[in-house]
């Protein structure tokens, strides 16, 4: 499974595993639908190789939810190259990247 889903008391943790895209869709919605809303979304990339265009779209329906509901997200551990298409498509003004 590409993406895994631990939920904790303090939040809903996603690891994404592989590369981040449309063929994730799916399974990425069902993934950020939680049970318990206003819970933080911590976005773990540490075992992501690369992400496209529809990975951001992801990241920003994902935000939409989480400002809904009061939530913050971070996503952290992504490699140079993720990284490097997160700043270029400004996402890092959204969301806290560590």
């Amino acid at each position: 499974m590409p993406i895994q889903k631990e939920i904790t008391l303090e939040a809903t943790r996603l690891n994404i595993i592989g590369t981040f895209n449309f063929l994730l869709y799916q399974e990425f919605l069902g993934s950020i639908q939680d049970p318990f809303p206003g819970r933080d979304y911590v976005v773990d990339l540490s075992q992501t190789s690369f992400m496209d265009s529809s990975a951001l779209g992801m990241l920003l329906l994902l935000r939409k939810q989480a400002q809904e509901n009061n939530a913050r997200i971070s996503i952290i551990n992504s490699n140079s190259v993720v990284r490097k298409i997160l700043y270029t498509a400004n996402l890092n003004r959204f969301f806290d990247i560590d």
